[in-house]
């Protein structure tokens, strides 16, 4: 059997607890987003291991920090690429020697 509501009330199906609200003044709750950051770093060469370890815990600090993204949320990639395949100006970064 549904439950009756007062006159001037909805019933807000938002949320999962069926929260009421008075009809005038309805504004369900903002849902949280939970987007995960996706950081891809493209570089020529190659980094060692400490080094992509620093980079990664200093950009999820950054993103932690001031766009309140949790840590287990922050994706990050590294794309090491030959100076072969890599080029500036027209002119490859092998032929840059």
């Amino acid at each position: 059997m549904e439950k009756m509501f007062p006159v001037g009330y909805k019933k807000c199906f938002f949320h999962t607890d069926f929260q009421e609200y008075p009809a005038d003044n309805f504004q369900p709750k903002p849902k949280r987003e939970k987007t995960m950051p996706y950081i891809n770093i493209r570089l020529a060469g190659s980094l060692s291991q400490e080094q992509k370890q620093k980079i990664a815990a200093e950009i999820t600090d950054t993103l932690e920090r001031i766009a309140h993204k949790p840590r287990s949320y922050t994706y990050i990639t590294f794309d090491e690429l030959p100076h072969e395949n890599w080029a500036v100006g027209g002119k490859l970064l092998s032929n840059e020697k």
